[in-house]
């Protein structure tokens, strides 16, 4: 049987970086403003919001870089790497 491999459409993962990039943007801009202009609530939310959107950016980086694909179907099974974290069970 010939293996059938899926890749990651390169336009939607640079879309994603963008995003990324843009949310990353909103957080710093909101953390460096006055302090007395902008609720605690709002300030407090926008760390954690910047961390995680910069770990975001640097998978869709690494993926825009370093393709790979993200369903190999072939007669070992089914080998699926689209998350982030490499699991490499390969399902009968």
């Amino acid at each position: 049987m010939t293996p059938i491999i899926v890749y990651p459409k390169r336009y939607l993962t640079f879309l994603y970086l963008i995003g990324s990039l843009s949310f990353i943007l909103a957080a710093t801009t909101i953390w460096v403003m006055n302090p007395s202009e902008i609720p605690i609530l709002l300030r407090s939310i926008t760390l954690p919001s910047g961390v995680f959107f910069t770990v975001c950016a640097v998978i869709f980086f690494k993926r825009l870089i370093f393709p790979r694909p993200l369903l190999i179907v072939n007669d070992d099974g089914i080998l699926d790497q689209s998350a982030a974290i490499r699991v490499t069970q390969t399902i009968p």
